[in-house]
């Protein structure tokens, strides 16, 4: 485990976002913040659960799909109305 000031941080983002140890990220010597890779079985056991979740809930596939299409949609006329 490393630990790494803000402005440290700051500077060196995308080397520690590609680090493989937990980061701890440390304002004026005390912890804000943990950084942490996530491996592949996470995103894999992230999605059974969700599955899991929808099912129990009555939520179909396809249900779930269109709603993130909505959600992602909507964040892109958001984006493009504030320009």
């Amino acid at each position: 485990m490393k630990f790494v000031n803000v402005r440290e941080f700051r500077l060196k983002v995308s080397e520690f976002l590609g680090s493989k140890e937990p980061i701890i990220i440390t304002k004026y010597g005390k912890p804000i913040s943990r950084l942490e890779p996530v491996s592949p079985l996470g995103y894999a056991d992230l999605a059974q659960e969700m599955g899991r979740a929808f099912r129990q809930v009555g939520i179909s596939q396809d249900e779930a799909l269109e709603a993130l299409r909505e959600v992602r949609s909507s964040r892109k006329r958001r984006r493009t109305s504030r320009r």
